[in-house]
């Protein structure tokens, strides 16, 4: 923050003369990201901060400044170099890799994203400046959080592998993770490659290293998603206890996903997730229309939409297990179409929520 702060409103000449060449380098890395046009999905990481007994004392969306996006471009033209150098030695290597997106997962965004009056094209070999042009329209609407959701739930994990196949979402065709200090076991492995490829001593790349290279690429892909389902867990642990004890109170939130046991909201304030059982609405029979992403009432045709903003209550709130349970209180709009098409398509009595 306070790199960003001398950058736009100036400071030290010491401190300008350090950090103007540093944003002139990243004005030419930005020109070329631009250029090769990568996937440009916004998401907002929480910030949980905690006071000396432990507890949780505040929780908010980490702002996202020009000085943190200096850092990712300069981390990227590092690990690139790192790819290009290990490409033209020749030797065994781990790769991020990164695929295209799963066809049925394309299909299904493009419906919702046809329900939402955006178009994804067909027919077409899918490029990321092709989900890049339905982010840019949804910009400023309320649909701009919900598309940058849907439209990252689509593309394929990125993985490790030794076969370089390039990375869909970055638009690279080899990138590997390398970044210091070195705090995976992907990034010891292009160290070790490196040291050998160029010569640098002891401590390289060994025949056994490339023998088990393959599991251990499988091992590490595996132990990472392990680790980013620990850090959601324990996030979604802090979030519950910050809030317990609020139970009663009212907030503001948006439908992040719509299921068979009811719909997910994500508060705007904190970005808890909660479940929003179909038991917890008592004014109509209401069916799941899992396909259209909507929740809709027999009698009345109020629909609950993925992505509308609506006011919850907060029924219950588990620090242990990191459980919310709230209840819809206000949004929902009348969709006689969305009733027609939830008829026509009806199995087994309606459910009520």
């Amino acid at each position: 923050a306070e790199a960003q702060h001398i950058h736009d409103y100036g400071g030290e000449e010491a401190d300008r003369q350090l950090l103007d060449p540093l944003f002139n380098a990243y004005a030419a890395l930005a020109r070329a990201r631009d250029a090769r046009k990568p996937l440009e999905i916004i998401t907002a990481d929480l910030d949980v901060s905690l006071g000396p007994d432990g507890h949780v004392t505040n929780v908010h969306p980490q702002p996202h400044l020009e000085v943190h996006r200096l850092i990712e471009a300069y981390m990227i033209a590092a690990n690139v170099a790192a790819a290009d150098t290990m490409a033209v030695s020749n030797l065994p290597s781990m790769y991020r890799v990164h695929d295209q997106p799963d066809p049925e997962k394309v299909e299904a965004l493009r419906q919702f994203l046809h329900s939402l009056g955006y178009r994804l094209a067909k027919g077409v070999k899918l490029r990321p400046h092709h989900f890049n042009s339905i982010l840019r329209r949804a910009v400023g609407t309320p649909h701009a959080e919900i598309s940058n959701q849907v439209v990252l739930r689509a593309q394929s994990q990125a993985s490790y592998s030794p076969v370089n196949t390039g990375h869909f979402g970055l638009a690279l065709t080899g990138y590997v993770h390398f970044t210091s200090p070195i705090r995976r076991y992907a990034d010891l492995l292009v160290h070790r490659v490196l040291i050998t490829a160029l010569k640098l001593g002891g401590g390289g790349f060994a025949d056994s290293d490339a023998i088990t290279l393959t599991e251990t690429a499988r091992h590490i892909s595996m132990t990472e998603r392990r680790a980013i389902a620990a850090e959601r867990d324990t996030t979604a642990r802090y979030l519950s206890a910050f809030l317990s004890g609020k139970e009663g109170s009212h907030f503001s939130a948006r439908i992040s996903g719509i299921g068979r046991a009811g719909a997910f909201v994500t508060f705007l304030d904190t970005g808890a997730d909660a479940l929003v059982p179909l038991r917890t609405f008592r004014d109509d029979y209401y069916r799941i229309n899992e396909a259209h992403h909507c929740i809709v009432g027999e009698r009345t045709a109020r629909t609950y939409r993925l992505g509308d903003a609506v006011e919850v209550e907060l029924l219950e709130a588990t620090g242990a297990t990191g459980g919310l349970v709230a209840a819809i209180i206000g949004g929902g709009k009348i969709d006689k179409t969305a009733h027609k098409r939830s008829r026509s398509t009806r199995r087994g009595p309606p459910r009520s929520l």
